[in-house]
Formats: structure tokens, C-alpha cells, sequence
């Protein structure tokens, strides 16, 4: 018995890749956001709501502007990996990812690298970054004519741009401080 891949548009995985990655890898950022608000205050629902829909929006235009059919899977694959390995350097020590870390990352040698690395970051990795990461490769992507798919992916842009862009202005206050 064969199973039945489902069928997906390119735009449907990046969104897809992008609620997974926003909901997985950013604890320690949607604590700080939220720190000192009250949980059951719906101010900071729409708040919650807002910065994730100004996050979203700007993922999948960022992704979108950058993946075309063929480079799509690695680049989601590359990018969900990312965030989980960044994920838990930032949940387990605190750092912030900056251009000077990176820098140090790249210039750090063998013998400090393996004090950082243990068995709980490859099962938090394998579990939230390379398992999610498989399964984006399992469903078919939807075959479109190039132009059609220009300008689906153009609109799908435009749309993410338009929906961070609107998503901050009801609580612009709340953004502003």
C-alpha cells in the first residue's frame, strides 16, 4: 500500500514553516515580550496577537522574496534547523544573537565548541528542528506556470507585507514603549 502525499502550494509550506518556527523557537523572546503583562488582559492578547502577525507577515515575505520552487525545501530545511539550534543556545545560556556572535561562532575552535554541545541540544535540534525539517519534504508542491506563480508568490508578498504592516497600527501605543 502506497501512501498519499497531500499536495501543497509553495506558499502554504513557507507559511506552515513559518507558524512552526515562530511558535517553537522563540520562547525566551515571547517571555521577554511578554514579561510584566497580565496573561488574562486582553490588551495583551491583541498584543501577542499583533507581534504575531507582524512576525509572520515578515518571515514569509522575507522567505518568499528568497525561495523559488527548486531552493524552497533546503532553504526552510536550513532556516527551521537554524532556529531550533539558535533556540536553545538562547534558552540554556542566555546569549543574544548578534553580528559579534556569529563572528565568535565562526572564529571558536574545536575545543570550546564541544563544551556547548551535549545530548540534551542534539535531542532538542533532532526533535524541533530536523524531524519538522523531514516533514517538510513529504507533501508534493502544487505545479504552477512560472508566471502564475509569479504572481501568486508577488501577492502572497504583498499580503504578508500589508498584514505586519497593518497588524502593529491597533496597538501602535503598545509597540511605541
Amino acid at each position: 500500500m502506497q501512501l498519499h502525499r497531500p499536495q501543497v502550494s509553495t506558499e502554504s509550506l513557507i507559511a506552515l514553516a513559518t507558524a512552526w518556527m515562530l511558535a517553537t523557537a522563540n520562547a525566551p523572546f515571547w517571555r521577554a515580550a511578554l514579561a510584566g503583562r497580565d496573561l488574562s488582559a486582553p490588551a495583551t492578547w491583541a498584543f501577542a496577537a499583533a507581534l504575531t502577525a507582524l512576525l509572520g507577515g515578515l518571515y514569509v515575505a522575507c522567505i518568499g522574496l528568497l525561495a523559488h520552487r527548486r531552493l524552497l525545501r533546503p532553504l526552510l530545511s536550513l532556516l527551521v534547523v537554524t532556529a531550533a539550534g539558535s533556540a536553545w543556545f538562547i534558552d540554556h545560556y542566555g546569549v543574544f544573537l548578534d553580528r559579534a556572535m556569529l563572528r565568535n561562532v565562526l572564529a571558536t575552535h574545536w575545543g570550546e565548541a564541544r563544551e556547548l554541545l551535549n545530548w540534551g541540544m542534539v535531542a532538542h535540534v533532532v526533535l524541533w528542528g530536523v524531524l519538522p525539517a523531514l516533514a517538510l519534504w513529504w507533501p508534493r508542491l502544487a505545479p504552477r506556470p512560472w508566471g502564475r506563480a509569479l504572481g501568486v508568490r508577488a501577492g502572497w508578498t504583498l499580503a504578508a507585507l500589508a498584514l505586519a504592516a497593518g497588524a502593529i497600527l491597533p496597538v501602535f501605543a503598545d509597540f511605541a514603549s
